[in-house]
């Protein structure tokens, strides 16, 4: 490995630039789906596949996500995943399915998630996701539930069935930031994809007595996440004097007033490399509900979300998707939604001009 560098990246030694080895980075991962097909392998290819991921994720936002989506590709079309899935239910040593959970973890992209969801072992894998057999498996299993959350709104009304979001509640009392931020996260991915079906079975679940404590969490990531799944919640007019009751909602403005959206994104690696067009487009509701807290929480996530993407000069957040976020200039689009955030900046004393906080689709 020349320089630190993995052998499926190559330097340019005029220009320092790094490219991606696109057939050095399909052997290594080839090499790992063999591995994992062979049975007394297996858990080697996990771990192989492991590494190279968190490689992977190491390296600068665009190359990354170039080099994650190929390689993420690549094993699923390899065979790697359907393998990896049938190691990962089947599996009864802790440490054999430690290595197999951590693995699935880190290869949880869109296309990966829908072939799990329409696999004949997604109830194993939820079920499989769902232990309690130690903290590191909690760790791994919330978030690949987290992730699967985010899949469509059935797969997230299937998960409720088969135990997913209880598990996911009644690990909100852990005290592992990490399980944490994955609860947290894994709680607004089921309020923002699961409809109002899965609202009602999170309130049924006390979802909303979880999240209460999870928004005074020191941890500015479950905090965050914590108070937006609440704005969710508070956003579905059947639910929305329940939600109030809960408090949580109180929380908002003094959140707001105390983080700026381009410093926040940079407190969590959940938010270096910004959000999907599919994400951004789940969260475009809140802005025109009748909760002003959905809509100022709404507003700083989109004025984040524009800084994160104007450092990657990807205003465009995804090869042809028509959804743009736009920061410092207001343009006419087919449909937009421009916020007016004059009275949120002069409560919370914020530096940015209403210009900063525009998105447009």
């Amino acid at each position: 490995m020349e320089d630190g560098l993995p052998p499926w990246i190559e330097k340019d030694t005029r220009s320092g630039t790094r490219a991606l080895n696109d057939e050095c980075l399909a052997s290594a991962v080839h090499d790992c789906a063999q591995k994992l097909a062979s049975g007394e392998a297996g858990l080697q290819g996990a771990n192989q596949l492991y590494q190279l991921i968190m490689c992977v994720w190491s390296l600068e936002t665009q190359l990354a996500c170039k080099a994650a989506d190929l390689a993420c590709d690549l094993i699923r079309d390899n065979g790697g995943l359907a393998s990896l899935l049938q190691l990962y239910c089947a599996a009864v040593d802790r440490d054999a399915k430690l290595n197999l959970c951590r693995a699935l973890e880190q290869i949880m992209v869109g296309k990966n998630r829908t072939f799990i969801a329409r696999s004949e072992l997604f109830e194993k894998v939820v079920a499989a996701a769902s232990s309690t057999d130690g903290l590191e498996l909690i760790r791994c299993g919330t978030g690949i539930l987290e992730n699967l959350f985010k899949e469509s709104e059935d797969t997230c009304l299937r998960l409720v069935a088969y135990g997913g979001l209880a598990a996911i509640i009644n690990a909100c009392r852990s005290t592992c930031t990490v399980v944490l931020q994955h609860c947290a996260a894994a709680l607004v991915n089921c309020a923002m994809y699961g409809g109002p079906k899965c609202h009602h079975h999170m309130m049924r679940l006390n979802a909303d007595h979880w999240l209460f404590p999870l928004a005074f969490s020191t941890d500015s990531a479950v905090q965050y996440y914590a108070i937006l799944a609440m704005c969710f919640l508070a956003a579905n007019r059947d639910l929305s004097s329940l939600v109030a009751r809960s408090g949580t909602l109180d929380l908002v403005l003094p959140f707001l007033q105390t983080h700026d959206p381009e410093e926040f994104a940079s407190t969590c690696p959940n938010h270096v490399h910004g959000r999907s067009a599919t994400w951004l487009c789940m969260l475009l509701p809140l802005l025109t509900c009748d909760s002003e807290e959905a809509q100022s929480m709404a507003a700083f996530h989109f004025a984040m979300e524009a800084g994160i993407k104007k450092k990657q000069q990807r205003l465009q957040v995804s090869e042809g998707s028509s959804f743009d976020v736009s920061l410092g200039t207001r343009q006419a689009f087919t449909c937009c939604f421009c916020i007016d955030i004059s009275r949120y900046q002069s409560n919370t004393s914020s530096n940015h001009s209403s210009e900063e906080w525009f998105v447009s689709d």
